[in-house]
């Protein structure tokens, strides 16, 4: 087919980054470099029925070679309606490009065409924590930036699953590192800025590490930026979740780091952390800390006390060292 790989095809997916790349991609093939509107036909599957779709492809493309008929909202035609593509899929207008694209699920589409050789069904699924990681640097590779691993590591902690998001911050970094585009952990820290989503993890580390004093600092320097005392504390809270979480996994005898990683659904990197982190505190600690989180949580939404004294006295309560700490195990108090 001239242009096309295939007449049909069935795009799914919540990573529309990568899904608009495709379909950015296949429109050009198309319609040519310009986008030739006489020959792009869209329909809203909530709007439109089989028969009228059908028509429009066996349509000829108006002084082309081809034409693209577009279908939202697909995951709404019902069996009836995919039997009615289902033959025309037997014998598809070779001139044309039909789209369908699912804001659900494609089963129903898929087990309808499922004999049409002409035919290819993409998913696109946002990617997992533990490859997300490599997902940015694919990315940056594309626009051929070359990004460390550190840096990479925090890029998927400030900014998260959204490739969307995370394209435009290594165009950014692009602009930002003109002269080599070689991307380093300071280069993302310095260009997204001092905000809080770093000094977040900056705190989870320094609470990992038992560092009494520095937290309690970094907290302050949190909290005169405008972070709400309560959301701060459910960030310290998930954090001491996820240290129990996985120290429980490992008594039950799972020790690789990408295992651990699937199961916590977090990269690799930050589960190494994690893996030093609660090796610092017993069973027993990490679920009396999250008792203090109860407390603290209570008297920050109820009391008139400081609630910077509130947060002070929560990290002193799960960070000094006790009799069930582990052995050998200290707190580090710096001033």
């Amino acid at each position: 087919m001239s242009k096309m790989r295939y007449a049909i095809y069935g795009l799914s997916g919540d990573e529309t980054y990568s899904k608009t790349q495709f379909t950015d991609q296949l429109k050009k093939a198309v319609l040519g470099s310009a986008g030739d509107e006489f020959n792009f036909v869209q329909f809203d599957a909530n709007q439109a029925n089989p028969a009228t779709i059908i028509d429009e492809a066996n349509c000829m493309p108006m002084m082309a070679d081809s034409r693209l008929v577009w279908v939202e909202s697909a995951e709404i035609f019902d069996a009836k309606a995919w039997k009615q593509f289902a033959a025309y899929a037997q014998s598809p207008n070779e001139t044309t490009c039909l789209v369908f694209l699912f804001d659900g699920s494609p089963e129903k589409a898929k087990k309808a065409l499922s004999s049409a050789k002409e035919t290819l069904f993409q998913d696109f699924p946002k990617p997992k924590p533990w490859e997300l990681k490599d997902a940015i640097r694919k990315l940056a590779q594309s626009k051929k930036l070359k990004i460390s691993s550190g840096a990479a590591d925090l890029l998927a902690e400030l900014v998260g699953d959204d490739l969307f998001k995370v394209a435009g911050e290594l165009d950014k970094l692009a602009l930002f590192k003109m002269d080599s585009g070689d991307i380093s952990a300071d280069d993302v820290a310095a260009l997204l800025g001092r905000t809080r989503l770093v000094t977040r993890w900056e705190l989870n580390a320094l609470v990992g590490a038992r560092e009494l004093g520095p937290a309690i600092a970094k907290s302050h320097d949190i909290q005169d930026s405008g972070e709400d005392p309560i959301g701060l504390l459910a960030a310290l809270t998930s954090h001491l979740r996820q240290l129990l979480r996985l120290k429980g996994l490992m008594r039950s005898g799972l020790s690789d780091k990408f295992e651990l990683a699937k199961a916590i659904h977090l990269p690799p990197k930050i589960t190494g952390d994690l893996m030093t982190q609660q090796a610092r505190f017993s069973d027993v600690e990490l679920r009396l800390a999250l008792r203090h989180a109860q407390t603290c949580d209570l008297k920050l939404k109820s009391s008139r006390l400081n609630k910077k004294l509130l947060i002070d006295h929560f990290l002193s309560a799960i960070l000094e060292t006790g009799p069930y700490s582990p052995p050998g195990r200290s707190s580090k108090w710096r001033r």
